[in-house]
């Protein structure tokens, strides 16, 4: 199965190493806790049956919550992936996607 097609929190082996899929391209490792960041190619063995399952159908989320989250997400990235590049790439897609999110 390729990476993608996991739900955020599912377990799976990879390489010899147990993960636990933590965002749409990372991956925490068990036992380090040591993020990773996945290709979209990379094949994966789930290892147990994702329980949980995510209502179907739309969904609303005021901007606040959008933004929030988004952050979140920029945050993750930037801790698994450290560097001077990371942070003026972040922050030049943050800026796009502030301005596009209030319609300028």
């Amino acid at each position: 199965m390729k990476f993608p097609h996991l739900p955020i929190g599912q377990r799976f082996r990879f390489q010899d190493k147990l993960y636990t899929k933590v965002g749409p391209l990372t991956a925490s490792e068990e036992g380090s806790g040591n993020n990773r960041l996945m290709m979209k190619s990379a094949e994966v063995d789930p290892l147990d049956i994702q329980v949980e399952k995510k209502p179907k159908g739309a969904r609303s989320f005021s901007e606040q919550q959008v933004r929030r989250l988004f952050d979140q997400t920029c945050q993750e990235f930037s801790q698994a992936n450290p560097g001077d590049e990371t942070k003026q790439l972040l922050e030049l897609l943050q800026g796009d996607f502030y301005r596009r999110l209030s319609g300028s």
